[in-house]
This record gives C-alpha cells, structure tokens and sequence, in this order.
C-alpha cells in the first residue's frame, strides 16, 4: 500500500492539465459559447443530482453494500470521488453529461480526471467508472457481486 510520504513524490511526476494544455494548445480551444444562464446551471445541477439519486435507488434495490459518499482520498489535494466501498478500496465514480457535452468530456475536464483518477489507482484504490445510462439494475448487479467477491477474500 502507498504511503502518505510517498504522495508527494507520486504527485510530482504528474504533470498537471495546465503543463497538458501548454504542451498540447489545440486541448484548450473551445468553441464559442454563451456564458451559462442560472436556469442553466439550476438544471445542470438538478441533472446531477437525479443521476446520483438513480445512482443510489438501483444500489440499494440490488443490494448494494454501504458506501462512504464525497470520499477525500488525497490528503495534498481537495478531489472528492463520488463514492467508496471502503472495505475494498474501491472507488466508484459517476461520469454525468457524456451526451452534452459535460466535463468529463471535455479536453481539459478529461484529462484532469484522469490526473485525478490515475492518482487514485497508484494510491491502491481499484476505480469503477459509472457513465450516463449505466445505473442499472444489471450492471450494477455486477459490480456489487464483484465487490461481495473481493470482500469474501
């Protein structure tokens, strides 16, 4: 298991999005695009919030075991992840917005979710991604028999 002390040393060796953009301009060109209306951002914010409250319905019908919500696992940076299976270490992340254009599709939203994310793994947490459309019953059947799995080790 990585330790605190070696955080920094992991977080040193990534270059952050800015260094990305900087070596790679043609990332940061966005189109152009009308600043967002409050009745935007409100119902941006009400998507989200009904993905996680689908998210948590289907979890708890399947059975899913409990799960530790807005879960800070680096201690030198402010990333939440939207949940963890603490007895496995396993983080479980809602993508939302990859048909409109979110920011977890975007270039610079992309690649720093994946700084975010990679940081997770090498500080041994194993990482299930959940995108729009995903939260069903099925899949999430899956995932939560896995983490049973793992637990039973």
């Amino acid at each position: 298991m990585t330790t605190y002390a070696s955080i920094e040393a992991i977080l040193a060796n990534i270059e952050k999005p800015d260094q990305i953009l900087a070596l790679n301009p043609e990332l940061a060109q966005k189109p152009a695009k009308e600043p967002k209306t409050e009745a935007r951002k409100d119902l941006e914010r009400e998507i989200r919030e009904a993905f996680a409250r689908q998210f948590e319905t289907v979890w708890r019908r399947c059975g899913g075991p409990e799960l530790r919500k807005e879960f800070r696992f680096c201690e030198t940076r402010e990333w939440r992840n939207d949940y963890l299976h603490e007895a496995t270490r396993t983080v479980i992340e809602l993508d939302g917005g990859i048909y409109s254009g979110g920011r977890h599709v975007r270039p610079q939203g992309f690649i720093e979710d994946c700084v975010k994310l990679n940081t997770a793994t090498m500080l041994d947490y194993r990482l299930i991604r959940i995108p729009t459309g995903m939260a069903t019953d099925n899949y999430l059947s899956e995932i939560i028999a896995f983490l049973k799995k793992l637990e039973g080790r």
